[in-house]
């Protein structure tokens, strides 16, 4: 397993914000609902990145699956 320092800890977490505002952003969606995706990617068992997570979520949302 690779540790992460803080600095790299603290920019992924600002990562996965940011993605999760382009998601918001791209899917109309309330804040209960990116609350619920929020944690779902959070709680993901496969190990996403979060720009995977956004590109992915950005492909629901942009083709109207959702």
């Amino acid at each position: 397993m690779r540790w992460l320092s803080l600095r790299d800890a603290v920019q992924v977490g600002i990562d996965f914000e940011k993605q999760m505002s382009k998601v918001q952003a791209i899917s109309g969606g309330s804040a209960a609902e990116i609350a619920k995706l929020r944690e779902q990617a959070k709680n993901s068992v496969q190990p996403l990145s979060s720009q995977q997570v956004r590109q992915r979520m950005h492909r629901v949302f942009g083709n109207g699956w959702i």
